[in-house]
């Protein structure tokens, strides 16, 4: 996964809420675009309705999905890149 490819759900003229999920299959989603940081080797993601922050490196984000495939949420990622025309999977 790369900074351009997050950039591009963010920077959507009309923003879709995304989630973002690690190599280790935990779900992150942002709802709105003001919730991510997205540095040149980092994510920071917020939660401030909980108070929460998390963050991770780039080479571990494994997929980027919109949220209303919430039926395929239950899948691990490599499934769900083959199988969603919408959902990206890419390794730095």
């Amino acid at each position: 996964m790369n900074t351009e490819t997050i950039r591009d759900y963010v920077d959507r003229r009309l923003f879709e809420p995304f989630a973002l999920r690690p190599c280790n299959g935990e779900k992150h989603e942002v709802k709105p675009p003001e919730n991510i940081l997205i540095l040149k080797t980092r994510l920071v993601i917020g939660y401030p309705e909980i108070d929460r922050v998390v963050q991770y490196g780039l080479l571990h984000a494994n997929s980027i999905e919109t949220l209303q495939s919430a039926s395929w949420d239950r899948l691990p990622a490599c499934r769900q890149a083959g199988s969603q025309s919408h959902l990206i999977s890419e390794r730095s």
